[in-house]
């Protein structure tokens, strides 16, 4: 019973950050605070942002990641693609490139964890 209560949670959290994310993908730029959140160069938040939602993503649905990712990866299309059909945002097929690439950093970082923590398991 407490296992549903955990990953129900998992859930609730990453599809919390998940609109989270979007808003701020698609609110008006002058809308956001003039210091952003992160000082970095916009294509490495994009990829920080993926990375992030992959990481919840994969805890939120452990046996699902492949179908967490690939739906990253068509949301990531689908946000520069709402981006590029308002008047205040424009869509980048740049930004995507770094969404994909924050979610092969963490696909294959959690690919290694997956990996590692098999074979530590196997090993007692």
């Amino acid at each position: 019973m407490f296992d549903f209560i955990n990953i129900f949670w998992r859930r609730v959290v990453f599809y919390l950050i998940l609109l989270f994310f979007t808003v701020l993908f698609l609110v008006p730029a002058q809308l956001l605070p003039e210091e952003q959140i992160f000082h970095w160069w916009d294509k490495a938040q994009h990829a920080a942002v993926f990375i992030v939602l992959g990481l919840f993503g994969a805890i939120a649905y452990p046996r699902n990641t492949y179908q967490i990712f690939l739906g990253l990866l068509f949301y990531g299309a689908l946000i520069e693609l709402l981006q590029s059909l308002t008047s205040w945002r424009q869509g980048d097929v740049y930004d995507w490139y770094a969404d994909a690439l924050g979610i092969a950093i963490i696909w294959l970082f959690y690919g290694l964890l997956m990996r590692i923590k098999t074979n530590s398991f196997e090993k007692r």
